[in-house]
């Protein structure tokens, strides 16, 4: 809205608070109950305040705005996905509003399983597909004893990691549609073949945990899924904890 030049700060704040509680007192349009919404202003210090302030609160979920068309840093969606000790989705100016077609990344940790869990049960909810999607590299433990990564040699990796596919999907296909894809990573970072993937398969979200199986340099805690939101990134991405 548009502020009086002569305005104190105070009126200015006041003026732009009026403003967003008349949006959000419209949201029964989008199918939400405004009865049940609450209006909470953080009035004090700068970003890093705020994301201490909502860790403190009993929510469940958060839901940010991420800027695409308007660039911005990435550094504020970085903040969230390491300090926020909750499951948070980052949605973009042009993500769809629909969760039909949705990709899950595993790596068969611990995460991976609690991610899949939430995926099933919202996929249960609102009968999308899943992508099951897997990310396969040939281990550098290998090099020592084999000199490159040989076709053989790559074969058997996806072997194996197909095997594990299988059965952490058996374990979570209870009536709704699943598929998996195994990828053969190469040289490419893994966040940059899971985004490649959603992308090609037209996906609305990507679902993943907040940290992998993997220490070393590529999986550093939450690494792939700061990458998978950074700034150039617009794809709806929800971080599960």
């Amino acid at each position: 809205g548009k502020e009086d030049k002569g305005a104190t700060p105070a009126q200015i704040a006041s003026q732009l608070l009026d403003e967003m509680i008349g949006k959000i007192a419209s949201v029964g349009k989008a199918g939400l109950e405004s009865a049940k919404l609450q209006v909470l202003v953080h009035a004090k210090g700068g970003q890093d305040d705020l994301l201490q302030w909502i860790g403190k609160q009993k929510i469940d979920f958060c839901v940010f705005g991420k800027k695409v068309v308007h660039k911005g840093t990435g550094v504020f969606a970085g903040k969230v996905a390491r300090l926020i000790d909750k499951s948070v989705l980052l949605v973009t100016e042009t993500s769809r509003h629909s969760w039909k077609n949705v990709v899950v990344p595993v790596d068969f940790s611990d995460y991976s399983k609690n991610t899949l869990r939430f995926a099933s049960e919202l996929s249960r909810q609102i009968k999308n597909e899943l992508h099951i999607v897997h990310v396969y590299h040939v281990s550098p433990t290998y090099f020592p004893f084999v000199k490159e990564k040989s076709d053989s040699l790559i074969k058997e990796v996806k072997q194996k990691a197909e095997k594990r596919l299988q059965e952490l999907c058996r374990k979570f296909n209870e009536g709704f549609d699943i598929r998996t894809e195994l990828i053969y990573g190469g040289d490419q970072t893994t966040a940059k073949c899971i985004y490649d993937y959603a992308h090609s398969q037209h996906a609305d979200l990507i679902v993943m945990g907040i940290k992998g199986k993997n220490d070393d340099e590529e999986f550093l805690i939450g690494s792939v899924a700061e990458r998978l939101i950074q700034s150039d990134r617009d794809l709806p991405v929800l971080l599960v904890r």
